[in-house]
Parts: structure tokens; C-alpha cells; sequence
């Protein structure tokens, strides 16, 4: 009990963001929050060509005496529509807010807030791992939500 206690102290500023993602504790009784959401980033349906793109570097006397680095090779290029999808359950965000804690009143208004931050990340936000070479930093050009 004392450990939850201290857990549960630790993980109040983060409450919305685990109700939303979910968690696993596993070295906690009941440490599991169940995620609200399904998501699905950066796929195409159109067929895909690849075109070569050719780049090119030669060995050059640099300034300071130090010579460039001779690089010739081939990049391939695929263009294509990137779809996403991301589903938000918000009676799974309830019921994670619920089991925190908190009570009925804070439920509804840290829901809300928290489905309202969720939406405007999924709408605006890129993944940035290796954005130069093959993630997309196109932002979306249409945005549809439904409940």
C-alpha cells in the first residue's frame, strides 16, 4: 500500500497522458492502465516507383589543409500519399481517469482537456526520427474528426 501510495503521488502530473497512452507497472499490483488509443502512422496504398537520385562528392583541397570526403552513389526516391489514422476511446480515457482517483467532476473536465491536447498533437505533430531520409515532414493537408 505505501508503494502505490508513492506511485500514485509520482504519476499525478502524468494521470491524463497514461490514461490516454496507458501504462504498464509491472512491478506494481494492478500497475496496468489499458491504452485509449489505436494509432497508425505514415502508410501508403498507391503503388510505389522508385527513382534513383544520384548525388555526387569529390575529394577537394578544404580550407586548413584537410581534404573532402569523395562520395558517388545512388539515394532511392518513392513518392506516395501518406495516410494516418488515430482512434481515441473516451470511455477507456474515463475509466483511466476514474481508477486514478480522481473524482467524478475532475474525470470530465481532464477528460476533455486531455481529448482536446490528443487531437491537436495527432493533427500537428510529425515523427522526426531520420525525417531526412525516410519520414515524412509533410504536415497533414486534411484533418477529419468524428465521434
Amino acid at each position: 500500500a505505501p508503494l502505490l501510495a508513492t506511485a500514485r503521488e509520482a504519476f499525478a502530473p502524468h494521470l491524463s497522458d497514461i490514461a490516454v497512452y496507458g501504462r504498464m507497472l509491472a512491478e506494481l499490483p494492478g500497475g496496468t492502465v489499458r491504452s485509449a488509443i489505436s494509432v497508425a502512422h505514415g502508410f501508403g496504398v498507391d503503388a510505389a516507383e522508385r527513382v534513383g537520385d544520384d548525388f555526387t562528392g569529390t575529394d577537394d583541397w578544404g580550407t586548413g589543409g584537410i581534404f573532402a570526403v569523395g562520395i558517388l552513389g545512388q539515394n532511392p526516391l518513392i513518392s506516395g500519399t501518406l495516410y494516418r489514422y488515430a482512434a481515441l476511446d473516451r470511455r477507456q480515457l474515463r475509466t483511466n481517469l476514474a481508477a486514478s482517483g480522481a473524482g467524478p467532476g475532475h474525470v470530465e473536465n481532464r477528460a476533455q482537456e486531455a481529448e482536446r491536447a490528443w487531437a491537436t498533437a495527432m493533427a500537428y505533430t510529425l515523427p522526426a526520427a531520420r525525417s531526412s531520409r525516410t519520414g515524412s515532414t509533410a504536415p497533414p493537408v486534411l484533418v477529419i474528426a468524428a465521434t
